[in-house]
């Protein structure tokens, strides 16, 4: 999922319904709109004025809170996105950022919090099910990490990323039959893909070591 995407989709609804003198202000609190703008100050700037409304103001905070996610620190980022909630309980968005925040801050249990409720919201996404994989895998709980990979694989059969983390997290359960099946099927989609091809090849050794 390419987050910046998703705000930028978001705002651009949002400012037609804006002050026109804050217009700009919104497009360049927009984490996609270039490299070299001072997005922070533009952000500050939109909630200074406390007089848009909650949903646009929700998602100025949530705006801010990547670039203190991406900058530091991660608690204004949660602050920020705390208050984007408060302003919008149905903000996906703000709930999917700050479920991020929480699985970089190793606080899972408020990860997958977060990630459920933004599931709930939008159920047909399958990069949600990756993401909540994501923080489930390497031995968090695998067998929930599959379950959700799987679930993405159903929507969205095509994307190779998911066969390869499936793939990975069958190799740590030992199900390297399943594992290599992801693998294989990688290169079907991709042929040539080199994490693939390694992960193949480790997949094989392991399961003829354990025959």
């Amino acid at each position: 999922m390419n987050f910046l995407v998703l705000i930028a989709l978001i705002f651009a609804t949002l400012i037609q319904a804006a002050h026109a003198d804050f217009a700009e202000d919104l497009e360049l609190c927009v984490p996609t709109y270039g490299k070299g703008v001072d997005r922070l100050s533009a952000c500050n700037r939109v909630i200074a004025t406390g007089h848009e409304s909650n949903e646009l103001l929700s998602e100025a905070y949530v705006a801010r809170a990547f670039q203190y996610r991406m900058k530091g620190p991660w608690e204004r980022a949660l602050s920020d996105l705390d208050t984007a909630i408060e302003l919008n309980a149905n903000n996906a968005l703000a709930y999917l950022h700050r479920a991020i925040v929480h699985n970089e801050m190793r606080n899972k249990k408020l990860a997958i919090a977060d990630i459920d409720f933004v599931i709930r919201l939008e159920p047909d996404k399958a990069a949600l099910y990756y993401i909540r994989g994501v923080f489930n895998s390497w031995g968090i709980n695998s067998d929930q990490a599959i379950v959700d990979y799987s679930k993405a694989i159903q929507l969205k059969p095509d994307n190779s990323s998911y066969y390869i983390a499936r793939g990975k997290n069958y190799q740590v359960l030992r199900q390297y039959t399943e594992a290599i099946a992801d693998f294989e099927k990688v290169l079907q989609l991709e042929p040539g893909h080199e994490v693939a091809t390694q992960a193949l090849e480790s997949a094989k050794g392991e399961l003829e070591n354990n025959q």
